[in-house]
C-alpha cells in the first residue's frame, strides 16, 4: 500500500504537472497574463487528470464513493478544491515535493479505505 501510494503520488504528480506546464508555456507565448497562464495550465491539468482517472483508474479501482452517502454530492467539488490548491501551490511556488506528499497521502487514505491491492 505504501509503495503504491508513494509511487502513484510521484508518477501522477509529475505527469499532471508536465501537462500543466505545457498549457502554461503555450499560453505564455500568447499572453503574459498570469491568470490566463494559470487557467489554461489548470484546464490542461484537469483534462489530463480526468482522462487518466476516467479511462484507466475507474477500471482498476474498486468503488470508493458510496453512492448512497449523504456526502456523495461533495465528492467532486472537494476533488476540484484539492486539485486547485495543488495547482496553485505549484504555479506560485514551484513546490512539487509538497504536492507529491499530499497526493501520496490522499492515495494512501483511499487505498486503506477501499482495501485496494495491485496483487488481487
Amino acid at each position: 500500500m505504501l509503495v503504491f501510494s508513494i509511487g502513484n503520488g510521484i508518477a501522477e504528480t509529475f505527469m499532471f504537472y508536465a501537462v500543466f506546464q505545457l498549457g502554461a508555456v503555450l499560453t505564455g507565448k500568447v499572453t503574459q497574463n498570469p491568470w490566463a497562464i494559470f487557467l489554461v495550465g489548470f484546464f490542461c491539468f484537469m483534462a489530463y487528470s480526468g482522462l487518466i482517472h476516467g479511462l484507466f483508474w475507474i477500471n482498476i479501482l474498486p468503488e470508493h464513493v458510496v453512492q448512497t452517502s449523504p456526502y456523495k454530492p461533495f465528492f467532486m467539488p472537494v476533488q476540484l478544491l484539492i486539485a486547485s490548491s495543488w495547482a496553485l501551490a505549484f504555479f506560485w511556488y514551484r513546490d512539487i515535493r509538497t504536492v507529491i506528499f499530499l497526493h501520496a497521502l490522499v492515495d494512501l487514505t483511499m487505498v486503506l479505505n477501499v482495501r485496494f491491492s495491485l496483487f488481487n
